[in-house]
């Protein structure tokens, strides 16, 4: 992830969050008295944190690391154990854990490349409570989502992190990121982490959110009475008894459901999700996330399936899908898209409800007939050019935007959703656009699709010029290119449609892949499961120039379908920027030859698939636009 540009230093935000709204004297008595203690009686303690003044060998630099994390670990026991003594109860339970020995736990295939020192985690209170103090924890048995921010420890003052220009990000902030990715991937509602960074004597407050980072001034811990022992203590105190889930980052307006923690191992904790005014309309989620974003910069896209609740009834036939996005104050707000509608619901396009879209369907690789796809892609293909004959610009073409719905009309057989990307052309370009913008109702996102209950990651890439992120696996080549710093274009209609042949390769591919050969499989992941921006810019230019060379193969496609495919596989291969322009116009005679299916000119199986219904519009609305 490329972190450059985008962190702030020597903020006053990190430290204004986590003491936001202290008014509580008996938290400033408490952190002076055990900071006088911590001076007198456990100075050896502090003074493990002085840093070495040569450099050590690597074995010393390990036992100096290792001193240093039980002479911490011990600080956190004083800290937590004191609070018993001053009359200071637990609000939540949390503990300090020492990270070193293992990995936590993640709930899918994904693992995690960097780990903290230590994991402010969520444990359970101790029984009988009386005790107190938190019991210890195995880390094998530590799930992700138990640990909502974490500290980073290093022996050196030199190893801190700050940059000595202003183009570097050190190792130790870039580890730090990477372990506020997978909290985030872990804990889909949270908004922003944070990160204590201790460099031997000196400490500072790091917050991370989907838009870089924040770092504090430095704070320094000496063991004399002018040091900020005193903040330290504070801050350990807070995170591990006083904070809510909301001051450690979580979305106000998500909280857990009654009898449900974030360390229940099984089932997964449902959340209550609030929104309007009143407070008596809910939604409850169910399960673990069908969708959640492994990058850290970005919407951070999450999606769930929840059942609606109103006035505390609940009603088990609407079940729906919650979608959560970081919004960036650069965007606009998906409620002001939808209000260009004027009150009208486009065909092909999901239905406004609150906070965003809403319309049942089903992941558009659960179609059951090659026909059944064929329409509903059309529909949703429809439903993009609705939109941008309103001067809306989807620019978000993903698997997870486009659904098919079942016991409709065939020409309503699918549609497009979740606008959260979505911008307004020129005026010069748009009909209709002198429409009054209301304030948005809500940042988040509400969409009405049956999924599965497995987990897809996703790659969300960073923004280039003229854009904002998206699905990188499924955006156009040439904006690929533009984020990679080849080129500089703005996002059109042309690259919307080259996202909506990757969905349907994607759609098709994912539904041969369960009696498919291993040559399909291994084609389907060349493809979409590029791990960074080059490898998929690669992956896609190889993949166009040879083909769908196995999936073509498959007799599970029916031959309306591959040819269909054929032509989006020439579509491709027109986009490509560094393609011969003439290549569009044999791409448009295979179009042509598409609307003939079904009719008197077509011959063979292809009628099956594709009626004269297609002949009337052209599968893709002009490519050039």
């Amino acid at each position: 992830m490329d972190l450059q540009g985008n962190i702030m230093y020597d903020a006053d935000e990190p430290f204004q969050r986590l003491v936001e709204n202290l008014r509580n004297s008996s938290i400033s008595s408490f952190s002076s008295k055990v900071a006088e203690c911590l001076r007198k009686e456990h100075a050896d303690l502090l003074g493990m944190l002085l840093p070495v003044q040569i450099k050590p060998s690597e074995r010393a630099r390990v036992k100096r690391q290792d001193e240093m994390h039980s002479a911490l670990q011990k600080i956190f026991e004083i800290i937590e154990t004191a609070g018993k003594e001053h009359g200071l109860e637990h609000n939540y339970y949390r503990k300090m854990v020492n990270l070193v020995s293992d990995f936590p736990r993640t709930e899918c295939l994904f693992h995690s490349v960097s780990q903290p020192d230590f994991a402010l985690t969520d444990v359970p209170a101790p029984v009988p409570r009386t005790d107190f103090v938190t019991r210890d924890v195995n880390v094998s048995d530590i799930l992700w989502r138990q640990i909502p921010s974490f500290i980073e420890v290093e022996h050196g003052v030199v190893d801190s992190p700050i940059p000595h220009s202003a183009d570097t990000v050190k190792d130790i902030v870039a580890q730090g990121a990477d372990c506020t990715r997978t909290i985030l991937f872990a804990r889909p509602f949270q908004l922003y982490v944070f990160c204590l960074y201790i460099c031997a004597r000196d400490f500072w407050l790091g917050m991370f959110d989907r838009g870089g980072a924040l770092m504090s001034r430095k704070y320094t811990i000496t063991g004399t009475s002018d040091d900020n022992l005193e903040l330290f203590v504070c801050i350990i105190r807070r995170m591990t008894c006083d904070m809510s889930h909301a001051e450690l980052g979580q979305d106000p307006t998500i909280s857990l459901a009654e009898n449900n923690t974030y360390y229940q191992k099984s089932p997964y904790p449902s959340f209550k999700v609030e929104m309007g005014s009143g407070g008596t309309h809910a939604w409850y989620t169910e399960n673990a996330p069908i969708r959640s974003s492994l990058s850290l910069l970005g919407p951070g896209t999450s999606t769930w399936i929840f059942r609606d609740m109103i006035a505390r009834q609940i009603r088990p036939s609407n079940t729906l899908l919650l979608k959560v996005v970081w919004r960036s104050r650069h965007l606009t707000s998906e409620s002001d898209i939808y209000n260009r509608f004027t009150g009208k619901e486009l065909p092909g396009v999901a239905h406004f409800v609150t906070g965003g879209d809403s319309t049942l369907g089903e992941a558009l690789w659960k179609y059951k007939t090659d026909k059944e796809l064929i329409y509903a892609f059309r529909a949703a293909i429809k439903g993009h050019r609705h939109l941008s004959d309103l001067g809306i610009l989807h620019r978000d073409i993903t698997p997870g935007n486009v659904f098919l719905r079942r016991d409709v009309d065939l020409d309503d057989a699918g549609f497009l959703a979740n606008l959260e990307l979505a911008t307004f052309l020129h005026d010069d370009e748009t009909q209709n656009m002198k429409e009054r913008i209301p304030s948005p109702i809500s940042e988040d996102t509400i969409t009405g699709f049956r999924e599965d209950n497995n987990m897809i990651n996703t790659n969300e890439a960073e923004p280039g010029p003229f854009m904002t992120p998206g699905t990188a696996l499924f955006m156009a080549l040439g904006i690929l290119w533009s984020i990679d710093g080849r080129t500089v274009i703005a996002h059109s209609i042309h690259h919307d449609l080259e996202s909506f042949i990757l969905v349907i390769f994607y759609t098709v591919y994912r539904k041969a892949r369960s009696t498919a050969s291993k040559e399909i499989k291994d084609e389907f992941l060349s493809i979409f499961s590029p791990s960074s921006l080059k490898e998929t810019i690669t992956a896609r230019i190889e993949w166009t120039q040879f083909g769908a060379s196995h999936l073509g193969k498959s007799t599970d496609i029916s031959p309306g379908l591959s040819y269909l495919l054929s032509a989006c596989m020439m579509m491709l291969r027109a986009q490509n920027p560094m393609a011969d322009p003439g290549n569009l116009e044999k791409y448009r005679k295979v179009l042509m030859d598409l609307g003939e299916l079904g009719t008197d000119k077509d011959t063979g199986k292809r009628r099956e698939v594709i009626t004269a219904a297609e002949r009337n519009e052209a599968a893709l609305y002009p490519i050039d636009t």
